[in-house]
This record gives structure tokens, C-alpha cells and sequence, in this order.
């Protein structure tokens, strides 16, 4: 299928794009003085012992985001329906309609987007404006950014780009040290790439105020129950230590944010290159379910942030590892049970 526009991200330091087709964008709006947003979560999946379809190893599905919207000049032209905030299903989207009452027919060029109380993990954000023009964003950007992601497990683009989810929440539960964005303000037009050349091969240029703005809270002087505000502006970095940076220029101590028992007790395993387990225990930020790599033959702890290599059949190696078959941990001649509640194992 032909791509209709390209999407920028970064993965380890490196700008790449992939091209949206028609099913990652929302259809043209019924009525063309308002704009539409199409939000997109990972899919947790079922795990082997998983009782409830719903109830998947990275719990990514949640409520949907309330969202305000801006122009070009950084205008407050529109808001979605703040009183209907629907669950996104696991590995689903919604489209929300963003009301642009305070500017019929503009270029919603700014979005901000607002978690609730139950998080979501977002694999990507592709929008219709009122003109018919489309953008995108993908959730590999929190990655680049430093924010806690994790695996989606979805295909986007006429490459089949499976890009990272980015967790936001809004009451921050196990999550002590607010890293999940309680709101975040993307420039959309930043991360569309219409010709032949980026906008910049910089990768911290994409992380940086221009593009995208994280907030650890939610503006307190915001009712989501009453409904958007009568007068609203643009989030501004300048000083603010929670200004986004780029991993790949700033290297930050190694946290290890708690999980909840249901992220903790549930391990999952890839085939694909694409996933990797050391660079999952790597990241400062990612957060989710413990990992299995077949193609890397290694293990990630996510509790504790360290790679393991699968103990082998053929003797090679016996110490030191990760049991597949007892799903224990073989070290200091001991087996230790991981005694997981449910085991996923992803396909190509």
C-alpha cells in the first residue's frame, strides 16, 4: 500500500522515518471547520494462563486523553469532548474530534494531550486537519526522549514499523517519581516529513522544546469534569528541569521504577530482532513486563534492570542464565522460580 506521508522518529540516535498509509489516519472530518485525532495504544495480548481478555501483560489500554489544540502562532483554536473520554482497547485507537470553535478550519499544528487517571501506553498520534492535511507522531519519540516505553507489539507504515508505547499518567500509581508524562504538547508539523529531506538529522533537534514538551502534573487550575477551558496557551520549556532532553546527549543514572504485581508477574518473549532485551534493560526509563529475545538468546529482568543469557540445551551455557523451560534463573548452582502469572509468547 502506498504511503500518504512520512513520520519521523529516533531510535538509538538515529532519525528514521516511515511512511503512514491511510490506516494509520483518521478519516476526513464530516465537518471540515474541525480537525480529528486518532490516538493509538499497544496491545498487551493473552498471556497462557491470562483468565481475562482484557488483561494484558503491559496493561497499555486506558482512558483516552482529554486534548486541547493550537495554530501555527499559538492560538487556542479548539478542544475534544472533555466530558467523553472513552477506554482504548488494548492494541485499538480511538478518533477523537477536536472542536475548533475558537478557529473554524485552522491548522491544528499543536496538540496537548492530557492522561487520565488509568494509564495508556501510546504507540502513535496521526491527524486530519480540517483541510485535509495529515500528520503523525510515534510513540518511539518517548524512547528518544527519555520517557518510560515499552514494546507496542503494532505495525504502522507501509515498512511494518513496530514502533515503542509511551506510557503518560495522570495520578502517577507506582510511579513515584512522576516520570510518566502527565501531559505532553506535541508541534505535529515537526515530525512529518513531506519532501525528500528531514527537517533536521540532529536527533536531540526532535527532544527538544520546538517539538515536544513533557509535564510530570496536570495544570491544577484544569476541571476535567467541567469541561476545556474558556482561555488556554501553549506549555513553554525555558528552565523547567522537566524541559525533554535527548538520551543520546545526556546520559542519566540508571532508575528503576517499581512496578505493579500485575506488571511484575507477567513475562514476555519476541522473536523479532527489532525487540531486544539488553536494549530494553538498558534504557534509563523503559518500563513493562519482564523480556525474553530468542534472537539475542537473552533475558531481561525488568525488575532489576539486568540481561541475563538463556541457558542452552546443548551445554554451552548452564550458569548464570535464564531457564526457558522452568522459567527460572540458574545462578549460584540454584534454580530461582520467576513464578510468573502469565506467560506471552509474541509470534512474527
Amino acid at each position: 500500500m502506498a504511503g500518504l506521508f512520512g513520520v519521523i522518529f529516533v531510535v538509538s540516535g538515529i532519525v528514521g522515518v516511515t511512511m503512514f498509509t491511510k490506516n494509520e489516519v483518521p478519516d476526513f472530518p464530516t465537518y471540515h471547520s474541525n480537525s480529528i485525532v486518532r490516538i493509538a495504544v499497544a496491545l498487551n495480548g493473552r498471556g497462557v494462563n491470562t483468565p481475562e481478555p482484557n488483561d494484558g501483560p503491559t496493561q497499555a489500554d486506558g482512558t483516552t486523553p482529554a486534548i486541547l489544540a493550537y495554530n501555527e502562532m499559538g492560538d487556542y483554536i479548539g478542544w475534544s469532548n472533555w466530558h467523553h473520554r472513552p477506554h482504548i482497547k488494548s492494541g485499538g485507537y480511538v478518533d477523537v474530534v477536536v472542536h475548533q470553535d475558537k478557529g473554524p478550519s485552522q491548522q491544528a499544528t499543536y496538540l496537548q494531550l492530557f492522561a487520565g487517571t488509568d494509564a495508556v501506553c501510546i504507540a502513535y498520534i496521526s491527524q486530519t486537519w480540517a483541510d485535509g492535511q495529515m500528520r503523525g507522531w510515534l510513540g518511539d519519540m518517548g524512547t528518544a526522549c527519555g520517557r518510560p516505553t515499552y514494546y507496542s507489539h503494532i505495525f504502522v507504515g507501509n515498512d511494518g514499523h513496530s514502533p515503542d508505547c509511551m506510557w503518560i499518567d495522570a495520578d502517577h500509581t507506582n510511579d513515584e517519581e512522576h516520570l510518566k508524562p502527565a501531559a505532553f504538547q506535541i508541534h505535529m508539523q515537526e515530525y512529518t516529513n513531506l519532501t525528500t529531506d528531514y527537517p533536521s538529522l540532529d536527533p536531540s533537534h526532535y527532544c527538544s522544546q520546538e517539538c515536544i514538551i513533557f509535564h510530570r502534573e496536570t495544570d491544577p487550575s484544569l476541571n476535567f469534569k467541567k469541561g476545556p477551558p474558556a482561555h488556554s496557551t501553549l506549555f513553554t520549556g525555558g528552565g523547567n528541569p522537566e524541559e525533554p532532553c535527548c538520551m543520546k546527549n545526556k546520559k542519566r543514572q540508571q532508575h528503576i521504577q517499581p512496578r505493579s504485581p500485575g506488571l511484575a508477574n507477567w513475562l514476555i518473549s519476541s522473536p523479532r530482532e527489532q525487540h531486544s532485551a539488553v536494549r530494553l534493560c538498558e534504557r534509563e526509563t523503559s518500563h513493562g513486563p519482564d523480556f525474553v529475545s530468542f534472537s539475542e538468546r537473552m533475558f531481561c529482568d525488568m525488575g532489576t534492570k539486568i540481561s541475563w543469557p538463556l541457558c542452552e540445551k546443548d551445554g554451552s551455557v548452564v550458569e548464570e542464565c535464564y531457564d526457558w523451560e522452568t522459567h527460572a534463573l540458574v545462578t549460584g548452582g540454584k534454580h530461582v522460580a520467576k513464578n510468573y502469572a502469565s506467560i506471552e509468547e509474541w509470534e512474527w
